[in-house]
């Protein structure tokens, strides 16, 4: 008599190797969409960092030193800005640095922008 077929065990090793690919597979996609997310965020906090940085080099006035903070809100993201002015070497300079912080998680920065702007 011949058996036709796969037996239990041979249909359960089978089931379980596509069982761990599966979960494999899931959990590389969360990974994925995680990453998605935390690079969305980092890009947006860059435009808002640029942005502070172009709106002091078209005001036409020289930067006063001293460390500032504000909120800024772009794509319904809440954040919180560092805004650092400091001399360097030359007088006609001021070392400008813009962090950018997610407002529930303010101490850690998303964005770091340093710029150099001169008095004339």
């Amino acid at each position: 008599m011949k058996n036709y077929g796969f037996t239990l065990i041979e249909c359960l090793v089978a089931l379980l190797i596509i069982a761990i690919a599966l979960g494999s597979a899931g959990r590389a996609i969360g990974t994925a969409v995680n990453n998605v997310k935390d690079s969305y965020y980092k890009q947006v906090a860059a435009w808002v960092g640029n942005n502070q940085v172009s709106n002091i080099m078209v005001s036409g006035t020289f930067p006063d030193l001293g460390t500032t903070s504000k909120q800024e809100s772009m794509a319904n993201i809440d954040f919180v800005e560092t805004i650092v002015v400091t001399n360097t070497p030359n007088k006609f300079f001021r070392q400008v640095e813009v962090s950018v912080a997610d407002k529930n998680h303010p101490n850690y920065s998303l964005a770091r922008i340093v710029n150099f702007i001169s008095q004339y």
